[in-house]
């Protein structure tokens, strides 16, 4: 068909695609692929989709960051360069977990079956109000490990009295 036309075929009725772009969308095959591919480009930046027998591949192939949108913001990034941020559009690290809501924690929250089957659980949580790293290694709300920005540590304790307590 001519350029900037869809047509195909459908079992439905009404419109079964809808595109909108400034430049290139095409649909086929990325030479450096195997599969059926959609390919995007703003002249720049090419993103795809790639699918095969074995695997779906998003991405770009120019070192541009990948964004997952929520609600309309980014909540998620791969950065060109490998780092992956969640919070933020910039990460620094290969993971950097950020939380702008004031007076909120940021954690990592581990989940797995132990061998009869029973689910646990292990967290690692900032607390920027109080400056503290806190460590929960089996399932519940005791911390088992407390790092202060102080440099002082305490294990099996809230409550530390010097350099390292230990309960």
């Amino acid at each position: 068909t001519a350029e900037g036309q869809i047509s195909g075929s459908s079992t439905s009725t009404g419109s079964f695609a809808q595109v909108y772009a400034s430049d290139t969308v095409r649909v086929g095959t990325i030479s450096e692929m195997v599969g059926r591919s959609i390919e995007f480009t703003d002249g720049t930046v090419l993103g795809f989709l790639n699918a095969n027998s074995t695997k779906l591949d998003i991405g770009t192939i120019t070192s541009h960051q990948i964004q997952f949108y929520e609600g309309g913001d980014a909540r998620m990034v791969i950065s060109g360069s490998g780092n992956v941020g969640i919070g933020t559009t910039a990460p620094s690290e290969k993971l950097q977990l950020t939380e702008t809501t004031h007076g909120a924690n940021v954690s990592l929250r581990f989940l797995a079956e132990n061998d009869s089957g029973t689910l646990k659980e292990g967290n690692i949580r900032l607390d920027p109000d109080v400056e503290v790293l806190l460590l929960t290694a089996r399932s519940g709300t005791n911390t088992d490990l407390i790092v202060k920005s102080d440099g002082n540590v305490g294990i099996g304790t809230n409550t530390m009295d010097g350099f390292l307590s230990i309960n």
